[in-house]
């Protein structure tokens, strides 16, 4: 099995799909949120841990936030692309959980160039 879809609400339509490894291993998951038919949330794993989620908020299908997790599934960092252009400009980094950095792309070329430390 390479693949598993569900009907999470019952109404007919797919809103989870699951890829699995050749050890049957869970390696990406999908998810309908909204129940429009597009993908929001796409959560990528590795040995069985949870690596990096892409969120899209809008109807438009555009994952704008990025999550990264370490190897305790807790959260690394947060980076946001609030304009949409396809760059990240806005970062979130963490320790042991809290946010310790803020970090921002003042130039438009996707790297951050200020930050603000917690």
């Amino acid at each position: 099995m390479v693949r598993i879809e569900r009907d999470l609400n019952f109404d007919g339509q797919i809103d989870l799909w699951q890829y699995l490894d050749e050890a049957g291993n869970i390696v990406e998951e999908e998810m309908d949120l909204d129940l429009d038919g597009k993908v929001d949330l796409v959560t990528f794993f590795q040995d069985g841990e949870i690596k990096r989620k892409m969120l899209a908020l809008g109807f438009d299908g555009v994952f704008t936030i990025v999550k990264f997790y370490d190897n305790d599934a807790k959260l690394l960092r947060i980076e946001r692309d609030e304009t949409g252009d396809g760059l990240t400009n806005s970062w979130e980094y963490y320790e042991n959980g809290k946010r310790v950095r803020l970090g921002w792309d003042t130039t438009g070329d996707g790297i951050p160039d200020t930050f603000d430390q917690l």
